[in-house]
């Protein structure tokens, strides 16, 4: 692509952009943004789904079954937030508002930030995986945080817990979930992103212990008109100049 000027992001630039090949070339990139809520709604939903075991009651009753599994309330249970950024901190009050115990766990930013939001932090990585009742990933992806949740922090989870990922599968050590489920199967994995996308036949979609869904975090009609919104008000403020 000689004639490549521009690479117009409706999100955040990420590692599929080599940033020192644009540079070199001289492309200008332009970094789009969205709305945090529509990731973090999701993520709660999935909380309350996998904690209520929502979605076993109704493929049962589907089937003829009435009341064939017993869930949990998520009164009292001990919510842990693995990074504390835009999308952490409103899982976090969510969390918050249902009278759950909110731990963080992450960097010494998200400590900074978790205290200053009256929520407990727990720097031992150990007592995090150890204690929490579900565990919700909100970390961003890169060279320092791929592969970093690894399949000795997964072993370290008490029996019962539930594990949600909305943010990106790499973060996860390879087959990590996968080698957990062969020992451990009282486990409930959330998982919203994938290796590879789309997915429609992985062993994963087929397991009794994980719930998937397709990466619709970000899909609601109202963070798309932002992603979007923004991305066009880039281009046009890149095209005065050439124009005027």
């Amino acid at each position: 692509m000689p004639n490549l000027k521009l690479i117009c992001q409706t999100g955040p630039v990420g590692k599929h952009i080599d940033l020192d090949v644009c540079k070199k070339l001289n492309i200008t990139i332009l970094e789009g943004g969205g709305d945090p809520t529509s990731a973090a709604e999701l993520t709660w939903l999935l909380i309350m789904a996998a904690n209520r075991k929502l979605y076993e009651s109704i493929e049962s009753m589907k089937n003829g079954l009435w009341q064939t599994v017993t869930g949990r309330q998520i009164k009292d249970k001990r919510i842990g937030i693995l990074g504390f950024g835009k999308i952490g901190k409103l899982v976090a009050k969510y969390a918050s508002s249902f009278d759950t115990e909110v731990v963080v766990c992450g960097s010494e930013g998200a400590k900074q930030e978790s205290l200053l939001n009256g929520y407990k932090f727990l720097s031992s990585r150990d007592e995090f995986f150890r204690t929490c009742d579900i565990i919700s990933v909100h970390l961003r992806l890169s060279n320092n945080t791929r592969e970093s949740i690894t399949f000795n922090d997964l072993s370290k989870m008490k029996e019962n817990a539930i594990f949600v990922n909305t943010s990106r599968s790499q973060l996860l050590e390879k087959n990590s979930i996968q080698k957990l489920l062969k020992i451990n199967k009282s486990i409930a994995f959330v998982l919203d992103v994938f290796d590879d996308e789309p997915v429609y036949h992985s062993n994963l979609l087929f397991s009794k212990n994980i719930l998937c869904t397709p990466h619709i975090g970000y899909v609601t009609q109202e963070n798309l008109e932002n992603y979007f919104n923004c991305a066009i008000e880039n281009l046009l403020q890149y095209c005065k100049p050439l124009h005027s």
